[in-house]
């Protein structure tokens, strides 16, 4: 389609469309205004008004023209209509951690940009007496006693839903339904996933500890956009295990060696 355009035509609506997908800035949509030759009519039939006038060219094709003007409108706005939507993301490297009533893991982060929260993508694995509903859990603050901003919960159906073993480590979408909750820039966020399971390994939930932003295609984003604060996660009942035995081997080596 674009072979029938001219070079400035073909430039005007890749600037557009780049607009209508990204932030907008005052500079980006006064170049755009230049270039479709803006002329300001502040008249009661204006076409397309947000307090600045409305677009005039002669140049752009009919068949673009309705196209451009809803780009045009988003940029002398001054924002994007559309934020983009990103997710909580855990992958499958590091400790691995279990969540139950005694057992949570918590997120701290600051975004650095504006954009929809979709929920989380959560490299997970259910213990194989697991019953319990598993939570995840927003709040705008940097811990639980902040404003409630978002949560999900997922009934072990829900979380075991298309899987021949929910026992093995696989993604698990938490995902928000419309409209999505918006993170703005600036501004802390707290989460938080748990569960009313029993602490028991064969009855818990279990997550691994890496953590990062993606898009919807678990994709990570890049640069990403929060800046992490905490990462808090206890540690499963078996390495508090490992640990008291080792203090233990010590002392006893210890005490053999004291004359």
């Amino acid at each position: 389609m674009f072979e029938r355009y001219r070079r400035r035509e073909k430039a005007l609506v890749s600037t557009l469309t780049d607009m209508y997908i990204q932030p907008v800035s005052h500079r980006q949509s006064t170049k755009v205004r230049e270039m479709v030759q803006y002329r300001p009519r502040y008249t009661e039939d204006s076409a397309f008004r947000c307090g600045r006038g409305r677009m005039n060219s002669d140049s752009i094709p009919m068949n673009l023209k309705f196209t451009l003007a809803f780009f045009y409108a988003v940029s002398i706005c001054g924002a994007s209509p559309i934020d983009p939507v990103y997710f909580l993301q855990t992958g499958h490297t590091g400790a691995q951690t279990q969540i139950d009533v005694n057992h949570t893991s918590t997120w701290t982060f600051t975004p650095t940009i504006d954009f929809q929260l979709g929920g989380g993508i959560l490299e997970m694995k259910a213990g194989h007496n697991t019953s319990e509903d598993i939570t995840l859990d927003f709040w705008q603050g940097s811990a639980a006693s902040g404003t409630p901003f978002a949560s999900i919960t997922l009934s072990n159906t829900e979380f075991c839903a298309g899987l021949t073993n929910c026992g093995q480590f696989t993604y698990h979408q938490f995902a928000f339904t419309s409209p999505l909750p918006l993170l703005t820039a600036g501004t802390t966020y707290f989460a938080a996933l748990t569960s009313l399971a029993t602490d028991v390994q064969s009855k818990a939930y279990f997550i691994k500890a890496d953590t990062y932003i993606s898009n919807a295609n678990g994709d990570p984003v890049d640069p990403q956009p929060i800046i992490v604060a905490n990462i808090a996660s206890a540690p499963e009942p078996g390495t508090f295990v490992l640990i008291g035995l080792g203090l233990i081997t010590a002392s006893v080596k210890f005490r053999r060696k004291k004359p």
